[in-house]
């Protein structure tokens, strides 16, 4: 037995092995389900006059019925005497099974005149009709558009390649029709010979729109794949495989987006490494496509790419327990998890193998904590390419859910936030689009310096956005994505509606610098819209007012002070932030003032609840890495060019499966402008920053969360020379 054509939901009952697939960049996890042994029912047997040879998935309707098309065989009453290619039929889920359709021989006209061999799925339209397409006959034998009724009333839409119109309209549709958003039906043509494949929408009465026609020089190819899909965003993605003549290929795979205008462009290119011979495309609920490929060298993948055309990953399918020839379409299920069928191998729960295929399920998302971090971080916002800089008192927003690997349903996101280009002081916000601008900063600059950056977790609006607010002065700002809070973590993080100052003591009760050696502790827990069983903190904080260089420590309540700093300060600049999350104690955090006064604000944008603990380890603050004095590695600055890499898990209370770390990195020595990137080893090094730094800086540090592989983190030292200090306050456990 082979399995070829795919699942749809309704009709699976009975399945041969299920095999869960997680899928984490730098491995396949595999967990065999043990289930017990299926039954199966035939529910009809195809005897030639009712279909023969049927492929095409089946559909389940809005009645409740499920329908189908055979591409040869069938019944005209007059035992198909001048020829008969193809049925439509219903099926009930008791088996009650009838022919609605026919597609005969028309001998008079000595041709297929309704249709030829019935291809690709039904689609149920607005209105109750089924859709479809035959792959020949009609006028030219090049293929129709059908619709028909529950009952059976038969109605042809639309003939292909008719006179004069086959270069635009195109030739043999072969996988069917998608409903879009708007109740028009799309498809696309194969082509053949001088024609080349089509996009095109028909209308419910039949009126055919070619809304692209590529011919076949265009880069998207000739042979293309599976029926299109309709994504999130409302615009049409397909794939299309490589073509080759004489054993040379011509032009290589690709995914492409054509809007409902019509505008063509190609969204991924596959090469070595990721696939060949790509199929049907699926959208899962973060935004993401995904898609199987085969090939001799690359046999079975699942390729995983954003709507950005950023490839998320590349997961190999285990032949041997999954098997191979996985040429079918996935179907994303009511539980966001991806299904598929394997055409050969395949095991039993038991460890026997079948070498009959398998159907297979795609975790895309294995249980993680309330953050998961991208594979790499991504740069979604730039207003020194697009924009120009924000002005005081205007906002820019950005669309982060369902982009950049984000899924659709994220709650928050884990950001740096970096403003450049200043002339004066100011300072940015960042909050979620659809709220009013808090009263809070998230970073501020000056004209002393030339960048700067600072990490946040920002709440997303409920469009998906986050906006940035200027402050007293323009400047241009740029935002990097590190990771995302899922739809559960609110049960573990929960990020407040808008940030709420808790403690600025330049005024009220609290007023008064914090001086050296006499630290200052606060009461957040219970207060602010924390709850009082709160176990840790998400907190911007600010230093102000201080006549020289310094730094603050922000540390649990009740905890020895930790030989470790949370943000540094000179008196070239008016203030400087950073973000942090801190454990409490008793409620409480404290804050150390280092070697001169300053004043210190608290923001609070969130807290890690009492039972999101254990998700979302807080630690006291741990100082991992100083390369001032070769603490955790080799001594010496980084330099432009070689990066270097620290291990940070497995250490000081971070266990070695850690999957991330939340981490303080500073800059010190640096005698020109440049910055840091950090990121996961083993990686390339991603188009982002993590912190900037100048001269004018006795030192700066900056917030992050960041993806730990193979236990460590790799420093890249951009433009000038530094000292990396790196300090740990929690980490993110493995999924």
């Amino acid at each position: 037995m082979h399995v070829w054509h795919g699942i749809r939901l309704g009709i699976v009952s009975a399945l041969v092995v299920v095999v869960e697939v997680g899928t984490p960049l730098s491995a396949t996890t595999i967990a065999q389900a043990a289930v017990p042994i299926p039954t199966f029912t035939e529910l009809h047997a195809f005897r030639g006059a009712d279909g023969f040879g049927t492929h095409s998935p089946l559909i389940q309707a809005s009645d409740g019925n499920f329908y189908g098309t055979a591409p040869e065989g069938g019944d005209d009453g007059n035992q198909c005497a001048h020829g008969c290619a193809g049925t439509v039929f219903k099926l009930t889920p008791a088996g009650q099974f009838t022919v609605l359709h026919t597609f005969a021989h028309d001998n008079p006209t000595g041709a297929y005149a309704n249709g030829n061999a019935p291809s690709g799925a039904l689609a149920e339209g607005p209105d109750g009709f089924l859709y479809g397409t035959t792959s020949a006959g009609g006028f030219n034998n090049q293929g129709s558009v059908y619709k028909i009724s529950k009952d059976g009333q038969f109605q042809k839409l639309h003939d292909f390649c008719q006179p004069g119109a086959c270069q635009s309209d195109g030739m043999a549709p072969t996988t069917g029709l998608i409903v879009g958003r708007d109740g028009n039906l799309y498809g696309r043509t194969d082509g053949a010979f001088v024609i080349g494949p089509t996009i095109f929408q028909i209308t419910p009465s039949g009126s055919l729109t070619t809304l692209y026609n590529p011919g076949r020089s265009d880069v998207s190819g000739f042979r293309s794949g599976g029926p299109l899909l309709q994504a999130g965003d409302g615009n049409l993605y397909g794939v299309t495989n490589p073509t080759f003549g004489a054993g040379v290929q011509i032009s290589p795979g690709v995914i492409y987006r054509v809007s409902l205008g019509g505008v063509f462009q190609q969204v991924f290119l596959f090469g070595s490494g990721t696939a060949s011979d790509a199929d049907t495309l699926a959208q899962t609920p973060d935004g993401n496509l995904w898609t199987t490929t085969h090939g001799a060298a690359l046999s079975n993948n699942l390729v995983t790419v954003g709507l950005d055309g950023t490839l998320q990953r590349v997961t190999a399918i285990p032949q041997r327990e999954i098997g191979i020839d996985v040429f079918a379409p996935l179907l994303v299920a009511r539980d966001g998890k991806l299904y598929g069928t394997a055409g050969r191998l395949g095991r039993q729960p038991d460890g026997t193998d079948t070498n009959s295929g398998a159907v297979f399920m795609v975790d895309p998302n294995p249980a993680a904590g309330p953050i998961v971090l991208l594979s790499a971080p991504q740069r979604p916002f730039d207003s020194c390419v697009s924009g120009g800089a924000i002005l005081p008192g205007r906002d820019r927003c950005v669309l982060l859910a369902g982009l950049f690997g984000i899924p659709l349903d994220a709650t928050g996101v884990v950001v740096n936030l970096t403003a450049v280009g200043q002339t004066s002081i100011g300072w940015l916000t960042l909050y979620p689009h659809g709220q009013s601008v808090p009263p809070t900063s998230t970073l501020n600059f000056d004209p002393n310096e030339w960048s700067i950056a600072n990490g946040a977790t920002v709440r997303l609006g409920p469009d998906g956005q986050v906006c940035v607010n200027a402050g007293n002065s323009p400047a241009q700002a740029i935002v990097d994505v590190t990771g995302y809070l899922t739809s559960s973590a609110p049960t573990a993080l929960p990020l407040l509606a808008n940030p709420v100052r808790a403690v600025d003591t330049r005024v009220g009760a609290v007023a008064g610098p914090i001086v050296p050696g006499a630290d200052r502790c606060f009461t957040l827990a219970g207060a602010f819209g924390i709850p009082a069983d709160a176990s840790g903190v998400v907190l911007n904080v600010t230093a102000t007012g201080f006549a020289s260089s310094g730094w603050l420590t922000v540390y649990p309540g009740g905890q020895p002070l930790p030989p470790t700093s949370t943000l540094n300060f000179d008196n070239r600049e008016y203030a400087f932030a950073n973000n942090a999350m801190i454990k409490l104690g008793g409620g409480q955090v404290c804050v150390d003032a280092g070697h001169t006064p300053a004043h210190a604000i608290l923001d609070v944008a969130g807290y890690v609840t009492s039972s999101g603990a254990s998700q979302l380890p807080l630690i006291t603050p741990v100082r991992l890495v100083d390369t001032r004095i070769g603490l955790g590695g080799p001594g010496g600055q980084l330099r432009p060019g070689p990066d270097r890499c620290f291990s940070l898990s497995g250490l000081s209370g971070v266990p070695g499966t850690a999957g991330g770390v939340i981490v303080n990195a500073t800059a010190v020595g640096q005698a020109a402008n440049g910055w840091f990137t950090l990121y996961p080893a083993g990686q390339a090094l991603p188009p982002t920053s993590t912190l900037n730094f100048d001269p004018d800086e006795a030192a700066i540090a900056n917030g992050a969360v960041l993806r730990v592989s193979a236990n460590q983190v790799c420093v890249d030292a951009g433009q000038a020379a530094a000292d990396v200090i790196v300090d740990v306050t929690g980490f993110i456990p493995a999924p």
